[in-house]
């Protein structure tokens, strides 16, 4: 029959069928990939909320923490909020002082909601959200000053002032290193992010190494000085319980409670005097250090895979190309 084959199919019909069982082929493959991706960030996700909650039913009976909340009708919402805020929320803090609660006050918190043009805000500067007054058991904190650095949300505010109010009732009238105090509430508030490390490098590029005393000195400055003081003392603490292990803040503070010294305390926590180890934060932040963290998280990981799909999409759509073109080049050859 004029314009067939000799296997009796129109002409054309091989080249069309073969096409249509290599994007089958191809679609079959870019299913796989993208199933393999979902697996993949599923397993991530599933390992991260493992991680998150590990370690969080540190003994909350001996240490209850209660609130007695006051609150203007508009803000009462927020009140809600925290007095319904649970206690794992305070897992790391209650986690250090649960040991020695016998030893501290555990009296209510008053927590004062408050605006910006209030009495209470005269006492604090204009970027801070909240602040602590030990001695009275007492946290002002300020709702709408809320969302940025490092008070990114009202538990993170929250759990920051009532670890400052936790770790004075340890210490009492013992000082307390201001990178220590802001360091250890910078851990008990916040998980490491990426952000984090982003922050870390900028502080460290943006100035000298300074001493521990030069650190507490930056909370008194103005804003941008109190914020990378922040940085730099949720670094040192960070590095610190990399060097001596999680339970490093505990020791520390039931070397307070027993009337120790700060630097007799951190020396028996530590095993070294805090002037031998002062240095070593810095000599840490090395590039490599710097970097790795950064190229290790779990952000830098989910960007990998995207890209790997996208290369290997790419790639089959190369073979493919490729396959027709040599199709065409042998219709073009044959008799």
């Amino acid at each position: 029959m004029e314009g067939s084959g000799s296997s009796g199919h129109p002409d054309g019909w091989e080249e069309a069928n073969a096409e249509r069982i290599l994007y089958d082929v191809s679609m079959k493959r870019i299913r796989r990939t993208w199933q393999l991706l979902g697996l993949t960030l599923a397993l991530l996700w599933t390992v991260g909320n493992v991680q998150f909650g590990a370690g969080a039913e540190p003994g909350f009976h001996r240490l209850p923490i209660s609130f007695i909340v006051e609150a203007p009708p508009d803000l009462a919402p927020i009140a809600d909020r925290i007095r319904n805020l649970p206690a794992s929320r305070f897992s790391h803090v209650l986690e250090w002082v649960s040991p020695i609660s016998s030893y501290i006050s555990h009296q209510p918190i008053r927590v004062i909601l408050a605006k910006s043009p209030s009495p209470w805000a005269r006492t604090a500067p204009q970027w801070a959200a909240a602040y602590a007054l030990s001695s009275q058991n007492l946290i002002v904190l300020f709702p709408d000053r809320i969302g940025h650095y490092p008070y990114d949300s009202l538990e993170a505010v929250l759990i920051h002032e009532v670890t400052h109010i936790l770790i004075d009732r340890v210490a009492g009238t013992r000082a307390l290193p201001r990178w220590f105090d802001e360091g250890m509430v910078m851990v008990a508030a916040r998980t490491l992010g990426l952000d984090d490390h982003a922050r870390l490098i900028w502080a460290v590029i943006a100035g000298n190494p300074v001493s521990f005393a030069e650190v507490d000195a930056l909370f008194l400055g103005d804003r941008a000085s109190a914020h990378r003081g922040y940085i730099l003392a949720n670094a040192i603490v960070r590095f610190y319980l990399q060097q001596f292990g999680a339970r490093w803040p505990q020791y520390i503070l039931t070397a307070l409670a027993q009337d120790r010294l700060f630097p007799a305390a951190f020396a028996e926590a530590s095993g070294r005097s805090l002037k031998a180890v002062e240095t070593a934060f810095w000599t840490s932040q090395t590039s490599w250090t710097r970097w790795v963290p950064v190229m290790a998280s779990s952000t830098t990981l989910w960007i990998g895979i995207i890209l790997l799909v996208v290369w290997l999409l790419t790639r089959q759509r190369g073979r493919t190309r490729a396959i027709r073109q040599q199709w065409r080049k042998e219709d073009e050859d044959g008799p």
